[in-house]
């Protein structure tokens, strides 16, 4: 009708503390069956939150205050609050349980949803951007889901809380 081209991918952000939007939302949708569109998810890592770095207890003061979290009033606010704070503790022992990092098991659960078609990754140095790329080759299994799933029961979307 109007002649615009199509619509064939969408960037929202998704992640393990961010997901009932899209979930309940846009996911069906977006269904091949539908309009099939793609998800590529940006802030997988939640801010860098799902990474653990930020959950530190043994840190300075002064090095955390450098921080990118801590560095701007009221960036990523959101991540900062108790619940998701739990929940990313949670899904660092599952990385663990794992023999992934955190940011590797965060990553491979985005690549692992069928309507991801990429994910949207940014790294702050080498070694990240290795280990970031390296998660793409984990195997997503039905134990680690379920592992998810009882996470995701207590805490849904736990920094909109």
């Amino acid at each position: 009708r109007l002649a615009l081209p199509k619509i064939v991918s969408i960037q929202n952000c998704y992640s393990l503390l961010n997901r009932v939007d899209y979930e309940t939302g846009l996911q069906e949708v977006c269904l091949p069956e539908n309009t099939n569109v793609g998800l590529l998810p940006y802030s997988p890592l939640a801010g860098g939150v799902l990474s653990g770095k930020y959950s530190q207890a043994d840190v300075s003061e002064e090095e955390s205050s450098k921080w990118r979290l801590n560095l701007f009033t009221g960036y990523m606010a959101r991540y900062k609050q108790s619940l998701a704070a739990d929940a990313v503790d949670l899904y660092s022992k599952l990385a663990k349980k794992y023999d992934m990092t955190p940011s590797e098991f965060a990553i491979a659960f985005c690549n692992s949803r069928p309507f991801v078609t990429s994910t949207i990754i940014g790294a702050t140095s080498v070694p990240q951007l290795r280990e970031n790329i390296g998660a793409f080759e984990k195997t997503w299994t039905e134990e680690m889901e379920n592992d998810v799933d009882e996470v995701f029961k207590k805490y849904k979307d736990p920094s909109k809380v």
